[in-house]
């Protein structure tokens, strides 16, 4: 039976750095936004076709911030009000991405398993130390968030100072400081989700794949 998307990893996104540390981008084909080949996107009209569709991730070192910009196959929108959520939101209502970034590449360093509600496994050689959250959740949710599901990852997630949309674009600033500081020697891999807002207790704010089309 074939299954249908309504979440999980939209598209995975492997990138490993091998340029200047001032300014590092990766272009990755449009079109592969489904999952391991066969998922598709919600049926509600808020899920534009591209919206989960990586086509660029930009980084660049900005004093003492770096800059991650990861770009979209479709304008970024905010349906669903974000500004107007309880805690407040970033101008966008449903992506939701995972910049894991593995600083050493020693096999076996790091961790192996990605954030409550992906359902991701990393190749040894590629265990991550850090991991930037975009969201369109504030730190405040996100923080809470943390403490009640992710505990164990506390001190390698990073949120942003600054989180928000740009036409296509997704961007986050991220202190230096909170990376460990920042090199072209370091891997990056992208996680792309669906922010929800009343995810499952376990989960980190990712929506669930259902087995039959539907709405989300």
């Amino acid at each position: 039976m074939k299954r249908f998307l309504i979440v999980f990893v939209f598209c995975i996104l492997f990138i490993f750095s091998n340029l200047s540390a001032a300014e590092l981008t990766f272009d990755d084909p449009a079109g592969d936004d489904k999952g391991p080949g066969t998922y598709i996107y919600p049926t509600d009209p808020v899920y534009k076709k591209g919206s989960f569709d990586i086509t660029k991730l930009e980084i660049k070192e900005k004093g003492e911030d770096v800059e991650f910009k990861l770009t979209l196959n479709a304008k970024i929108e905010d349906p669903w009000n974000s500004k107007s959520w309880p805690q407040g939101g970033n101008g966008f209502s449903i992506q939701m991405a995972f910049i894991f970034i593995d600083t050493d590449h020693k096999e076996g360093s790091g961790e192996e398993d990605g954030l409550p509600g992906l359902n991701i496994k990393f190749e040894k050689e590629s265990f991550w130390e850090r991991c930037v959250i975009i969201s369109p959740q504030s730190k405040a949710r996100l923080n809470d968030e943390i403490k009640q599901k992710a505990e164990k990852f506390k001190d390698k997630i990073v949120i942003p100072k600054k989180t928000f949309a740009q036409g296509r674009s997704l961007i986050a600033v991220v202190s230096k400081k909170d990376l460990g500081g920042f090199s072209d020697k370091w891997g990056f891999q992208v996680a792309m989700q669906s922010n929800e807002g009343y995810p499952d207790k376990k989960d980190f704010l990712t929506r669930k794949v259902n087995e039959y089309e539907g709405p989300h």
